[in-house]
């Protein structure tokens, strides 16, 4: 009950205005246009650790003639740091990409030939269309004859039930279909 009144359009404009104008009115924090001035940015504490300076200050000789210049030692800075194991990390993970990618086209190259090679198998095995034989009638010829094998033996020696379809229809196939049964022996044996 207490929302409805809240949510209400006239309550909604009442709060928005009221919202702007406590923003406009005391403002909590300071909006620069540019950079803030300096005195607040050496308040705040830094967020990178104090670096050595570049070059180390040179020591003053003994000798005088000797113009020799300090060995300047440069130490990794953390950024570089993180930019190197950025570096290594993104090469490493680039290369592991590659790998997937690179077995995985083999993968598929491979199922590819596999299934050219069975379809192809699959296709040798169709009768030419000068002997007009039909496969579809044919099959299911094949298949009533080795079901009434089954229908036959139902009754008998579980040999016989095993042996007796399984033959029933072999010979309907070389009978129905006898270049295709030719085929596929061919591919059998």
């Amino acid at each position: 009950m207490a929302t409805r009144t809240l949510l209400r359009q006239r309550a909604i404009v009442r709060t928005a205005v009221a919202a702007c104008a406590l923003t406009i009115l005391f403002p909590s924090t300071i909006v620069h246009a540019e950079a803030p001035p300096e005195s607040s940015h050496l308040a705040r504490k830094p967020i990178y650790d104090d670096l050595p300076p570049l070059q180390p200050k040179p020591q003053p000789s003994n000798d005088n003639n000797s113009t020799t210049l300090p060995s300047t030692t440069i130490s990794p800075t953390p950024t570089g740091r993180l930019a190197s194991q950025i570096r290594r990390a993104r090469l490493t993970l680039h290369a592991y990409s590659s790998f997937t990618e690179d077995s995985l086209n083999n993968l598929m190259s491979n199922i590819l030939t596999r299934e050219r090679s069975f379809t192809s198998t699959i296709a040798s095995l169709a009768p030419p269309p000068t002997s007009h034989e039909r496969i579809m009638p044919g099959a299911l010829y094949v298949l009533v004859a080795a079901m009434s094998g089954s229908i036959v033996t139902r009754n008998r020696n579980i040999l016989l039930r095993a042996t007796v379809p399984f033959a029933v229809g072999v010979g309907a196939a070389w009978i129905v279909l006898p270049v295709t049964t030719r085929n596929v022996a061919d591919l059998v044996w």
